[in-house]
């Protein structure tokens, strides 16, 4: 892999740094929320709802409260007095949800009770003595019944199961097809998946009514947490304190918990104790809120004679869950690169998001882009199928070209650079793609079918939240104009410590932090200690989500390094007897540039800034803090460059690239599907450390082939969830996963300081429609189009057969 960087001065960016994080990780030594355990803490356990839609007719609690070590059992109709709903993120006003159900449960597992004791062990089987009687309704599973007239209504007062509808043209759309020489049509199914991380969903909450705080430790990953949980339990913001110094086992954006945490909060405000709470696996899976997009997508394209595509209509239909929680916003994030990386002029956007009987979504690796990219990518394989042109041919024909950046695609989103053909044609270098048809008759010799994939991915990166006024919400918290802050404090022996104010969800954020200090004021790492304050630590910070913190907070950490900097050349500066603008700080010394023998280290400055008041400037603060919040250039920008009007949105720092070909045999019997190999060649700009940037690729990549060949949420016509269990729900393993052949290609982003793009994300969003693409292509000889993912052998086997019998 080659190593990136426009600046080959850098000692630090861009080269070899040995993850920090990982020493705690592979000792043992990690912090998790199980690990957190205060005087008189308690234990939560949950009493589940059985059925996918059911009146509560009562609760009896009795037997439950006299059990052994139980101090409390709380139900649903408890709710309304001490708390407010919880924050719906799309305008629904009359959907209200709160953690446990009220009058009604909605989805099977759905929790109407929780039983606070001594241990977990003893709130369990206190939870199995609560009785609840229940009248039973209509479950609402397939998100297209639920949308008829007559189908039963989840939310009454809402009056419906849509949640939001739109169509949004952008672009001459119906010219762009009246006018194509052909028009392909398809309809694909992106099934109901997620991240499974090792450790649960888990929460510890204290409340001090004395002195009125409630302090929470949380696995969770939510933008402005702090403020949703002072709205909700109705306390000042500055009175709730979220602690970001524990670790995260696993999570990949799906780690959100709301309703634990405020359940939590509530719990341990009526008791007195501190409260904690741990999923169990099950509770994870059936009613964490933690599932991906669940999405059927009906698409058409237009093309000319040559495979230019002239216009794209995509039409989705998105199952949210019983409430529209963050999740549900996955829609409105695909405007944002709608086209993919082509030239696309018209393109129609169809959005419909309906409420079901089923846990709600979470916003899953890429925020909602990863099924759009599917069905942007599947359109594409439509037209090369349908022209008879090689798919790589005419991706080709249709990148953005690099002489055309920066480029706007019609939704008003501007891609800032890159070089789209430069990286396919790498791949398909790498892979052997012009010998794909010897490859193909060795395979078919050994009773196999071998098949190539083709596929490619924009990844936006860094969003300023701005895309999320499609839902026109007035009351939503977690989008608009946010920034990212750093505090930086060199110490009077010059050491650095770096206050960064969210947690660490396995994106190498601390040795990152470390990098940029150490490039910064260029220091040793040794001299550098990064911290996690909390959410009332004057850090102001949002979540680590899409490549923001890397780009963002990377951006931050320049920033307040910057001004350190300025002060510390202020104080050498006089102390040295040189002018300002001829100090250069190197090598942990302030160097004068044209009498190299005068020098002052860094240490010896920072001393003097706490010290020696007669050799630091008159006007200058003793101590050396500073605090930079980066705000994303392209916050609140529209369509006319205002703050009001259309749909548009340009919220994004900078747009990565990948291309995938992924090669897999097909058993000509069995159609077992295995993958023997798989080439990727990215471009997120400068890789700050691209040891770190590998393992997110290499992650995201594993996750992809787990949604287009393993991974789903299914659940029977009743509304019960069946994958409940590692036995059902599948994941790879190292058997799995081929050996991945990883490159780049660097053009680095012109709105970011140091030129990166994000990393996170890429390696799920483009994998699955690689990899159906393979497997298609495989099977050509059938004549056989994938549209569902995830593909199994058994759903070839009954594809191939049901052609046979029509072909009969």
């Amino acid at each position: 892999m080659t190593t990136p960087g426009t600046n080959t001065d850098w000692k630090w960016i861009g080269k070899h740094f040995p993850p920090i994080e990982d020493t705690r990780f592979v000792l043992g030594k990690g912090r998790y929320v199980n690990d957190i355990v205060l005087p008189g803490m308690l234990h939560m356990a949950t009493v589940s709802s059985p059925h996918a839609h059911a009146v509560i007719r009562s609760i009896d609690t009795s037997e439950a409260e006299q059990a052994p070590g139980v101090v409390k059992v709380i139900v649903g109709e408890d709710l309304s007095e001490w708390m407010e709903p919880i924050p719906q993120n799309m305008y629904l006003p009359s959907v209200v949800w709160y953690p446990l159900a009220v009058g009604k449960a909605r989805f099977a597992g759905e929790w109407v009770a929780v039983v606070v004791a001594t241990s977990r062990y003893l709130a369990e089987d206190a939870a199995e003595l609560v009785r609840v009687e229940y009248e039973t309704l209509g479950a609402l599973v397939d998100r297209e019944e639920a949308m008829l007239p007559d189908a039963p209504v989840l939310h009454e007062e809402h009056g419906s199961n849509i949640a939001f509808q739109a169509s949004l043209d952008f672009g001459d759309v119906d010219t762009a097809f009246d006018d194509a020489a052909h028009v392909f049509e398809g309809r694909f199914r992106w099934n109901r998946h997620s991240g499974v991380p090792m450790e649960t969903f888990g929460c510890v909450a204290s409340w001090d009514e004395i002195g009125g705080m409630v302090d929470v430790w949380a696995s969770q990953q939510n933008p402005q947490i702090n403020e949703q949980i002072a709205r909700t339990m109705r306390v000042p913001s500055n009175r709730v304190r979220v602690h970001m110094d524990v670790d995260i086992g696993g999570s990949y954006g799906n780690k959100r918990g709301r309703k634990q945490i405020f359940l939590c909060c509530l719990a341990s405000r009526a008791i007195g104790h501190p409260v904690k709470f741990i999923e169990d696996r099950l509770e994870n899976m059936a009613a964490g809120d933690a599932h991906g997009p669940d999405r059927i997508w009906t698409v058409r394209v237009a093309s000319d004679d040559d495979g230019k595509i002239q216009g794209l209509d995509l039409a989705v239909i998105d199952d949210a869950g019983a409430y529209a929680g963050r999740g549900a916003m996955q829609i409105g994030k695909p405007i944002t690169a709608l086209v993919g990386p082509y030239t696309i002029p018209a393109v129609r956007y169809s959005p419909t998001s309906v409420l079901t009987c089923k846990t709600n979504q979470a916003p899953y690796n890429g925020f909602g882009q990863a099924p759009t990219n599917f069905a942007i990518e599947r359109a594409v394989d439509m037209v090369a199928k349908g022209l008879n042109i090689d798919r790589a041919e005419v991706r080709l024909r249709n990148f953005i070209q690099p002489d055309q950046f920066p480029y706007e695609i019609p939704t008003g989103a501007t891609y800032d650079s890159g070089s789209y053909p430069t990286v396919l044609t790498k791949a398909m270098k790498m892979s052997g793609y012009s010998q794909v048809a010897d490859m193909k008759a060795e395979a078919l010799a050994r009773g196999k079918l071998l098949g190539v994939g083709v596929a490619s991915c924009i990844e936006p990166s860094a969003s300023a939240g701005s895309v999320f006024n499609l839902f026109n919400n007035p009351g939503m918290i977690g989008g608009g104009d946010v920034g990212e802050g750093v505090r930086l404090q060199v110490d009077v022996n010059g050491n650095v410590t770096a206050a960064i104010g969210f947690q660490s969800a396995g994106q190498g954020h601390e040795t990152t932090v470390t990098q940029l200090v150490c490039e910064s004021l260029q220091v040793e790492p040794g001299k550098v200690s990064v911290t996690r304050a909390d959410s009332n630590g004057g850090v102001p910070s949002v979540a680590t989500t899409g490549s923001r913190m890397h780009l963002m907070m990377g951006a931050a950490v320049l920033g307040a390094a910057a001004k350190i900097k300025e002060k510390m050349v202020a104080i050498a500066s006089q102390a040295l007897g040189v002018e300002p603008s001829l100090l250069e700080l190197k090598d942990g010394e302030f160097v004068a540039r044209l009498l190299p023998s005068l020098r002052m280290g860094f240490d010896q400055v920072a001393q003097i800034a706490y010290r020696r008041a007669d050799l630091r400037p008159s006007n200058m603060e003793p101590a050396l803090v500073e605090t930079y919040v980066y705000r994303n250039p392209k916050s609140g920008e529209r369509e006319d460059g205002t703050h009001e009007g259309a749909f548009k949105t340009r919220g994004f720092i900078s747009f990565a690239f990948a291309a995938h070909i992924p090669i897999v045999e097909v058993d000509a019997e069995t159609f077992e599907i295995d993958l023997v190999n798989y080439y990727i060649v990215h471009d997120c700009g400068v890789q700050m450390n691209p040891q770190i940037v590998e393992g997110l690729v290499f992650g995201g990549t594993m996750r992809g082939i787990d949604a287009a060949l393993l991974s789903q949420y299914v659940y029977s016509e009743n509304g019960q969830l069946l994958s409940q269990t590692f036995m059902d729900h599948l994941l790879s393993t190292a058997m799995e996963v081929p050996h991945i052949t990883v490159d780049d290609v660097c053009t680095p982003a012109p709105g970011h300081p140091l030129g990166a793009k994000g990393a996170g994300e890429g390696g799920y969003m483009t994998a699955p429609a690689a990899v159906v693409s393979a497997i298609e292509d495989a099977l050509s000889g059938y004549g056989l189009e994938l549209t569902d993912i995830p593909v199994t052998p058994t759903g070839l086997h009954e594809l191939v057969s049901n052609l046979s019998a029509r072909q009969d």
